[in-house]
Formats: C-alpha cells, structure tokens, sequence
C-alpha cells in the first residue's frame, strides 16, 4: 500500500501520540518505549528534512518568481 507524504507524516503523528499514552501508563517498558520513540523521531526529521522541506523551499521561490511578474 502506498501512501503519499501527507499520510505518511499524519501517520507518525498518531503513532507518537499512541507512544506517548503507553509512556504515561507503562513504567515498566518505558526503556524500550523511548527508544522506539527516539528512532521515530530521528526517522520522522530526516523524512520531513529530505522530502517536505525542499519542496516547501521549490514552492516558495516559484510564489516569489511568480508574484514579481
């Protein structure tokens, strides 16, 4: 199943947000949970710095060039 970028992005909110209820109730696992929740984190900044970002930069210099004219 492919997701575009938006669902994928809404997704890793929804799971951290599950992560953060399981933190606040499990202490026993919490260890392993902020692992999972570090590793979600790391993967969730390199997706939006790799993918989103340059093509909110593309589509802010083309709405600059555009409105010059």
């Amino acid at each position: 199943m492919t997701l575009d970028v938006i669902s994928m992005i809404t997704a890793d909110h929804r799971d951290v947000e599950r992560l953060f209820a399981r933190l606040k109730k499990d202490t026993e696992d919490r260890p392993a949970l902020l692992t999972e929740l570090a590793a979600k984190f790391v993967a969730h900044s390199r997706g939006e710095e790799e993918l989103i970002y340059p093509e909110i930069a593309t589509y802010r210099r083309r709405r600059a060039r555009s409105s010059r004219r």
